[in-house]
This record gives structure tokens, C-alpha cells and sequence, in this order.
């Protein structure tokens, strides 16, 4: 079974979250087979997992970027 598979994602209604949870499983997957690169980036959503257990959470809209109630503006050209 491949992660797009996966029902329990497609029961996740906050999009971002949906894709964070697909990549991290896709990079378990890669880990899994052995794939050096993704080994070396295993802790590479450690800081997303740690914010949602935390309660916490973020979105981005119309050029910002709130992170648990703290807003940054966000240059998308850059």
C-alpha cells in the first residue's frame, strides 16, 4: 500500500496538516528502503510534530505567516 493510500489522511480536514503528514510518512517509507538521503534528514519534521503536540499550530494567508497566534509577513517572491 502506498502512503496516498492511506484513508486516515484523507480524514484530515486542515490541508497543510494533510501534506506534512504525507511527507513525514513518505519519508518513513524512504528510511525504511534504506535511502541514505532520507536517513540523514530523518529529524526533518521534528519541529512540526513538536508544535502540534504542543498544541499549537499555523497557517498562511494572503502573505502571512501565523505560527500559534504570532504573525510574520511572508515575501512569497523571495
Amino acid at each position: 500500500m502506498s502512503v496516498d493510500e492511506l484513508q486516515i489522511l484523507k480524514e484530515i480536514d486542515n490541508s497543510y496538516v494533510r501534506e506534512i503528514a504525507t511527507s513525514y510518512l513518505e519519508l518513513n517509507a524512504l528510511i525504511d528502503e534504506g535511502n541514505q538521503i532520507a536517513i540523514d534528514n530523518k529529524d526533518l519534521f521534528e519541529p512540526a510534530i513538536k508544535l502540534y503536540e504542543r498544541g499549537g499550530h499555523f497557517f498562511i494567508r494572503a502573505g502571512y505567516l501565523n505560527v500559534a497566534g504570532a504573525t510574520d509577513f511572508l515575501s512569497l517572491a523571495n
